[in-house]
């Protein structure tokens, strides 16, 4: 499915977005009203909760710098080519990471900037070394790098 590139934009605010207080059309902000434009005419139908995501994902558009603004369409371009399963596969690994204690997040999101940080060449050797490894093997792994969460003190 393809977008119009009007529309685009509107859409990545609307993935942007997080709650505001809901607002009519007209007492939005003038670069606000500019980038929601595609939403005006049904903006009054559109539930009070999607208002504020689209609002807040406005505003945060505009804070974005030129390459901060690059980095988000062409993760977005990404997203368009996917095929619908590997969409819904993406949503539901995200929704799941959302719902784990902020303490595994972060130990997730440390794991992934070291990943990051390493050359393609140091990448390249340990995505082999996950190949290579059975199963039971990498399942035994995954074990030890799991945190071991701290006992919770007993209830009074």
């Amino acid at each position: 499915m393809k977008i119009e590139p009007g529309r685009w934009v509107a859409l990545l605010l609307l993935i942007l977005s997080g709650p505001l207080q809901a607002l009519e059309f007209g007492a939005l902000p003038e670069p606000v009203r500019q980038l929601l434009a595609p939403f005006e005419t049904q903006w009054a139908q559109l539930p009070e909760e999607r208002q504020r995501k689209l609002e807040q994902g406005a505003l945060r558009w505009l804070e974005m710098d030129k390459a901060e603004r690059r980095q988000v369409r062409e993760n977005f371009n990404r997203w368009q080519q996917l095929a619908p399963d590997q969409r819904a596969a993406l949503l539901d690994r995200f929704q799941r990471f959302r719902q784990l204690p902020p303490e595994r997040q972060q130990q997730l999101r440390r794991n992934f900037e070291r990943y990051r940080s390493l050359t393609p060449e140091q990448r390249s050797k340990l995505k082999s070394r996950w190949r290579e490894l059975t199963p039971e093997q990498r399942k035994k792994l995954l074990k030890r790098i799991q945190p071991v969460k701290p006992p919770r003190p007993p209830r009074r």
